[in-house]
């Protein structure tokens, strides 16, 4: 039967009318219900299909049910149950059929009813419906993949625990047994999984021979109320002595002062052959992850890319990032490879830090001029840098241009920057200039404000009015001194 793993879905009641028959039954009707029991079936017992049929008292006269018969497919070419033999519905009264169905596998499965009615003295006439189902497993399922033989006959199987069940089971322990492989661990603890959820147990193996490879699994558990079951389950997989396994890794950028970092998880292809449909899932209890799910097409053989994930709330030291990838190889099989991955997170020790250097104040007329470079003194980039006058005392921002994007500035690199600012009262005294620089470090802007003093000075201000320039005019008076001790030498000279 074919099957679709998918929602709850009860069998519910159905009520139809039946197609025209000739005489008495020409304006009849017939109630049809169908009832399934349990209402979840399992895969380990048949259920009961219970099918109604009710015939009002309208006086449209008796009807014979003839048969009721279950199909597998709409065509109703393969016959799953039967219920032959004649029996009559008088009017206002109601019969019920029971046949007993199974189910191969769980998941959303549907069943094809034929009920054939007869009205006394008329021809028969067919009434169908669909029954679906929720189909679970009496416990969990179990499942298992291997990858390839390694050096010194090494592989690793993951068996795969599945709570396919409506209630969390509890105290789950697996023990295992290989039948061309020695176990290095062949008991397994799990304290629980809730209802859907999945956890995925590795097992090292030595002495591993490639090919097909069987495994007894023997899960025992404990349901809701207390129950303890229990299940064995003979698991198949096989493995390849040509191809290794998919290789995972894994590194983080340093931490900076908002306790953000980035773990970046790399994925090398060891198969000879190309992989499909990559998609990894990350875990941390020590990190929350902004995002926990990349995919990737495809990966060839041989190749390897990496997985970004930024994170929040880590600290620094020994970090641990449980890794689950789902692939399909060029054969087509689906796998799952789940990793403990640990790597060393390190604090960043100069984070990005932007200061104010070479400052240069000139008045211009009513403005001051403002010059200077933004340096990054730390060993992080910076972005989103912007300086601006702010109000003061005496100084404040003077039209649009007070305000400088400068942008990114990468570790210990350095940008210009130019802005305008006002000055309130004489210009002829000193005053002090507000800036106010903002940049973005470790995903968190930062802010502070710079003082630069502007000195009035007459020999580098514009448009102050005034004599000549100080420093030439002594330059000028020493020049005429030596030309003067100069011809009184020579003129004694020529005496």
């Amino acid at each position: 039967m074919g099957v679709t793993r998918g929602a709850i879905l009860l069998a519910v009641l159905v009520t139809v009318a039946a197609a025209p028959a000739p005489s008495a039954a020409q304006n009849g009707t017939v109630v049809v219900d169908t009832a399934l029991d349990p209402t979840y079936p399992t895969t380990e017992r048949n259920a009961t299909l219970t099918v109604g049929v009710e015939n009002p008292d309208d006086g449209s006269g008796r009807y014979l049910v003839e048969s009721v018969r279950v199909y597998d497919d709409p065509g109703r070419t393969e016959q799953l149950a039967e219920h032959v033999g004649g029996t009559y519905v008088a009017d206002g009264s109601r019969t019920t059929r029971n046949l007993s169905v199974g189910f191969d596998e769980t998941g959303r499965e549907k069943l094809y009813v034929a009920i054939r009615l007869r009205p006394r003295g008329d021809d028969s006439f067919l009434v169908t419906r669909t029954v679906t189902a929720d189909v679970r497993g009496l416990h969990p399922s179990l499942s298992l993949s291997g990858g390839s033989v390694g050096p010194g006959n090494r592989t690793t199987f993951d068996v795969t625990v599945a709570n396919a069940l409506d209630q969390r089971i509890s105290g789950l322990e697996l023990d295992l047994a290989a039948a061309s492989a020695s176990l290095n661990d062949d008991h397994h603890v799990v304290s629980g999984l809730d209802p859907g959820e999945t956890t995925v147990v590795e097992v090292d193996a030595r002495r591993a021979a490639a090919g097909p490879q069987t495994v007894t699994a023997n899960l025992s558990y404990t349901t809701a109320n207390g129950t303890r079951r229990s299940v064995t389950r003979q698991l198949h997989t096989t493995l390849d002595g040509r191809q290794s396994r998919l290789s995972i890794g894994l590194s983080a950028d340093p931490v900076g002062p908002s306790d953000r970092t980035a773990f970046h998880v790399t994925v090398a292809n060891g198969f000879s052959k190309g992989v499909s449909g990559l998609e990894l899932r990350v875990r941390a209890s020590n990190a929350t992850f902004t995002e926990r799910r990349r995919v990737a097409p495809r990966l060839a053989a041989g190749n390897a890319t990496a997985f970004s994930f930024p994170a929040a709330d880590v600290d620094a030291g020994s970090q641990t990032v449980t890794a689950t990838i789902s692939f399909t190889t060029a054969g087509g099989d689906r796998r799952t490879l789940t990793r403990e991955l640990t790597t060393a997170v390190e604090r960043v020790r100069h984070p990005g830090n932007v200061t104010l250097t070479g400052l240069q104040l000139t008045r211009e007329n009513e403005t001051l001029r403002v010059r200077g470079t933004t340096s990054n003194l730390g060993t992080t980039n910076v972005s989103g840098v912007i300086v601006q006058v702010a109000d003061g005392p005496r100084a404040g921002p003077a039209d649009s241009r007070h305000r400088y994007f400068v942008g990114e500035i990468s570790a210990s690199d350095y940008s210009s920057f130019e802005v305008r600012a006002t000055l309130d009262g004489p210009t002829n005294e000193s005053a002090t200039v507000p800036l106010k620089v903002s940049y973005i470090v470790d995903g968190a802007r930062v802010t502070r404000t710079v003082a630069a003093t502007y000195e009035p000075s007459p020999d580098r201000d514009a448009g102050s009015g005034g004599g000549p320039p100080v420093v030439p005019l002594v330059g000028a008076l020493v020049v005429v001194g030596l030309v003067a001790v100069g011809y009184r030498r020579w003129s004694n000279g020529g005496d």
